[in-house]
């Protein structure tokens, strides 16, 4: 498929060409500069593993239009409007409605113009996938966007900084934190317990000294412990990520940080890309990993934690729902159609296309055993579920890791 796109790119055309991933953008980016290497003066990569000043420097070069080919993964989403932008590339499912929607509409961003966008599927599955996000844009169908109602790991982050900033009374912060929206159903109970939570770790933390972070001198909550006010100020913050190493060439420039994960797995001399670079690891220092630019081909590329994106539930209805009228022989006459029917018509011959009310299960055997497939189509957050609930029953069944 890279092959096709480049063929359809044109780099006098300003176009945004998204992936779900850094790894996937890193990949993407250098085939189609390996592909067409005149082009890099007007192609750029963007993701929020770069370095701000670089991330800044494509934003620039957009909007001026002396880059006109992107690659970039949702830091590019939201938050900025490009007016020469003129077409926007989908690689691989968007995993979620809205997400397309905003992806496309960074094109042709301005009053009257219509928004269209390239899908380019990684896999035949993603052409149902995108067969179903088309309906359910039809339809009207979007994920809501609902505020959650009372995050107390939001509330006991707060407290904690508060406290840090000269300190508070118990009735002064439940009045503060109830003008939040989130918290204006906030009972004395809970904040009662948030401030347990911070002096004594709570019911089940009490016994660890580390969790006693506030605190409380004459009826006011502070922090008077400088390691803990050290401590908090580093882990602000309620997205969870592996813990990062820094990329610096060896004169001392930084490029941006991946996943301690990923680097802990390199040896001296292993190749990656990165930036749209290859680079060559050359050792870890002081938290940093050093390495130079390198030629030839990488081995490996990073992968950071955060880019597993799980189906939204709309979309995985809408895929069931589309599922449901190949089984029941329905004309396919979506655009995909063409590419679709050679996989549907095998997977009518060899098993089954299942119904939006059933769920597919396969058996097979091969000399490694008997192997058993469930198909729910609910996404990444509903089968690592489904799975550690299945391992757990049969491991109590049969004695088997």
């Amino acid at each position: 498929m890279s092959q096709k796109l480049v063929d359809w790119l044109d780099p006098k055309i300003s176009t945004l060409i998204f992936t779900n991933t850094r790894s996937q953008a890193e990949r993407w980016f250098q085939d189609i500069k390996t592909k067409k290497p005149e082009w890099s003066e007007s192609m750029a990569l963007h993701h929020g593993s770069l370095e701000r000043e670089e991330r800044e420097r494509v934003e620039a070069g957009i909007k001026a239009g002396t880059i006109t080919l992107v690659v970039a993964t949702s830091s590019l989403d939201l938050g900025v409007d490009f007016g020469p932008v003129e077409r926007v590339v989908q690689i691989g499912s968007p995993k979620g409605i809205a997400r397309l929607l905003q992806r496309a509409g960074r094109a042709s961003h301005r009053p009257g113009a219509s928004s269209r966008v390239l899908f380019v599927p990684t896999h035949a599955l993603e052409l149902i996938e995108i067969a179903s996000v088309r309906r359910a844009i039809g339809e009207q169908i979007v994920e809501a966007r609902r505020p959650i109602d009372k995050p107390l790991d939001v509330l006991v982050q707060h407290l904690v900084t508060r406290a840090l900033g000269g300190g508070f009374t118990r009735d002064e912060i439940y009045e503060e934190v109830r003008h939040a929206d989130a918290f204006k159903n906030l009972s004395e109970k809970e904040i009662d317990w948030a401030l347990m939570f911070i002096t004594k770790g709570g019911e089940s933390l009490q016994a660890y000294d580390s969790f006693k972070r506030v605190a409380v001198e004459d009826g006011v909550y502070k922090v008077t412990d400088g390691r803990i006010a050290r401590t908090h100020r580093m882990s602000i913050g309620t997205i969870q990520s592996d813990a990062t190493i820094k990329l610096k060439f060896q004169r001392g420039r930084d490029l941006g940080t991946v996943d301690e994960g990923f680097i802990s797995k390199l040896k001296p001399g292993d190749k990656f890309l990165f930036s749209g670079k290859i680079l060559q690891f050359k050792r870890l220092e002081n938290l940093n990993a050093i390495v130079k630019l390198a030629s030839g081909s990488a081995t490996v590329s990073p992968s950071w934690a955060g880019g597993r994106l799980p189906y939204s539930a709309p979309l995985s209805k809408a895929v069931r729902k589309t599922l449901t009228r190949y089984a029941e022989g329905q004309e396919n006459d979506d655009p995909e159609g063409p590419a679709i029917e050679p996989v549907l018509s095998a997977q009518r011959r060899l098993s089954a296309i299942p119904h939006e009310d059933e769920m597919l299960i396969e058996l097979a055997r091969t000399r490694d055993g008997d192997h058993f497939f469930m198909y729910p189509f609910e996404g990444r957050g509903v089968h690592e579920a489904l799975g550690a609930v299945l391992a757990l029953r049969l491991g109590r069944r049969f004695k088997a890791t």
